[in-house]
């Protein structure tokens, strides 16, 4: 309820999908998506991506790779589309994302948190949310955050083993 107010969102957001690219050097470069629903982790939500079609390191592009990726094969299997995107990044982050939800013609409020400030940005404002930090709407998206990026460095670390000793 909270997140729906602080956001400005139609509806309370029941089931929230959150994206990572970690920095991982463009090795075995990876992407992560973890799904929340009514708040808790939702396990069988959870997807991991590895970047197939992006070369160095190129965060928007492997963002742009997994979004297309993700709610293409959303789109096409008619599942039911999330109330709520949360992107790990700042205002160019939530832009790419804007971008490529847009070509895919399909309308998900968006938005992303910037790990500095840990400031939250929405789309067509200006200006960042700053949210005091024991607010339980922010603690909320830093913790779907951080299990994305734990989520897609837990995936980043079994392809390196496998590369490494081939297991």
């Amino acid at each position: 309820a909270a997140l729906k107010e602080i956001l400005g969102l139609k509806k309370e957001p029941r089931r929230i999908e959150a994206f990572d690219i970690p920095n991982i050097s463009g090795r075995e470069a990876v992407g992560s998506m973890i799904t929340f629903l009514n708040g808790k982790p939702y396990k069988n939500g959870y997807r991991k991506f590895k970047i197939k079609q992006v070369t160095g390191i190129d965060d928007y592009s492997m963002m742009r790779e997994v979004l297309r990726r993700h709610y293409g094969n959303l789109i096409e299997e008619k599942k039911p589309a999330p109330d709520l995107i949360i992107i790990d990044g700042g205002k160019g982050h939530l832009k790419i994302a804007e971008d490529e939800i847009s070509k895919l013609g399909i309308k998900i409020p968006l938005v992303s948190i910037a790990k500095d400030r840990e400031y939250i940005y929405i789309k067509d404002k200006p200006k960042p949310i700053k949210l005091h930090q024991d607010t339980p709407a922010l603690n909320l998206i830093r913790r779907m955050r951080d299990e994305a990026h734990r989520f897609a460095l837990k995936y980043h670390r079994v392809l390196r083993r496998k590369k490494i000793i081939g297991k």
